[in-house]
């Protein structure tokens, strides 16, 4: 059982402002703030807890950054993933899926490279950069997946349960895409001046359950793998929109300017911050399905709840060094 955690703050801490905001951060604060406090600015994560979205999702992004960099001179039969923190939770079919994903992302991986072999050779003008810039006083990160300059677009890489949900529809308004247009825009030459495509490589997670004819979890493992290989056009989609210098404009003053105005009415109104910082939004406490992570928090009071939690080293484990 993990130690006592300190007692939550209701402030912005400076250390929350010196490491910077990401999109993923912006998103968080839109859902519930009381989360995004409880995350972000006093660093709680749930003891023990394997974050399976972050395992795939990082393999996946190491494919399409080494394919590339080694002009496809990478060992598509080998996945590369994140490494397992210690102290996980490994009981109940934890190494059954550890095992399912050493095979499984490899078929990803093979049919990906014959679908867009020509991808591997292409001049890339960013693959898996972070970007690290100020606006309104405020320190803003994220790292751009994928870019070209002829032609030119912007990619981002995506791992689902549910692609057929995803629809190009406001891409080119949500904080979720145009943050990343945005930084390109704001910090690469010539990116603010003309049009290019935002497009979003999808790729859908398997969902063949296993039944009485695999016999086997190797043998499961042997159908899902033959099915990638089988049905490459459905585990593997690309969508896009056209982004314009006047969106990205919008888009800055409509979409991010009231989001960085609304942490800096906190950092420099502390009496305030309480009402900004930690507004809980309790119709997300079960959203899609899915109970919020501080749940116990929320239904039963700190004291309750603070022993399944302990404190992470920084905000964005994703990215680089905690601060500039």
């Amino acid at each position: 059982m993990p130690a006592p955690l300190k007692p939550i703050s209701f402030f912005l801490q400076d250390r929350t402002k010196d490491e910077g905001f990401t999109q993923s951060e912006l998103s968080l604060m839109d859902e519930c703030a009381k989360k995004w406090n409880l995350r972000y600015n006093n660093l709680l994560t749930r003891a023990g807890e394997f974050a399976w979205p972050h395992y795939i999702g990082g393999a996946w992004h190491k494919f399409q950054e080494l394919w590339r960099v080694t002009k496809g001179e990478y060992d598509l039969d080998k996945a590369i993933f994140p490494i397992i923190p210690k102290g996980i939770d490994r009981s109940g079919d934890f190494d059954k899926w550890i095992e399912y994903w050493n095979a499984v992302m490899p078929a990803y991986q093979r049919e990906y490279a014959k679908m867009y072999p020509e991808e591997a050779k292409h001049e890339w003008e960013v693959i898996e950069e972070e970007i690290d810039t100020e606006f309104l006083g405020y320190r803003l990160r994220g790292k751009i997946d994928l870019a070209s300059a002829k032609p030119k677009f912007i990619r981002d890489f995506k791992t689902t349960v549910s692609a057929w949900l995803i629809s190009p529809n406001g891409w080119h308004f949500k904080l979720q895409f145009m943050f990343y247009c945005w930084l390109m825009a704001k910090t690469k030459k010539n990116w603010h001046k003309t049009q290019f495509q935002f497009q979003q490589d999808i790729m859908q997670k398997p969902g063949l359950k296993q039944t009485m004819a695999d016999v086997t979890w190797a043998g499961h493992i042997r159908r899902v793998v033959g099915d990638v290989k089988e049905r490459p056009e459905f585990y593997l989609t690309r969508g896009s929109a056209l982004i314009t210098p006047e969106a990205i404009a919008r888009f800055e003053h409509e979409v991010l300017t009231p989001k960085i105005q609304r942490i800096a009415l906190a950092y420099d109104n502390p009496n305030e911050a309480v009402s900004i910082l930690s507004n809980p939004n309790t119709n997300a406490c079960n959203a899609f399905g899915n109970q919020c992570e501080f749940f116990e928090i929320c239904e039963k009071g700190f004291d309750a709840g603070k022993f399944l939690f302990m404190h992470r080293d920084t905000k964005h484990s994703e990215l680089g060094e905690a601060a500039a």
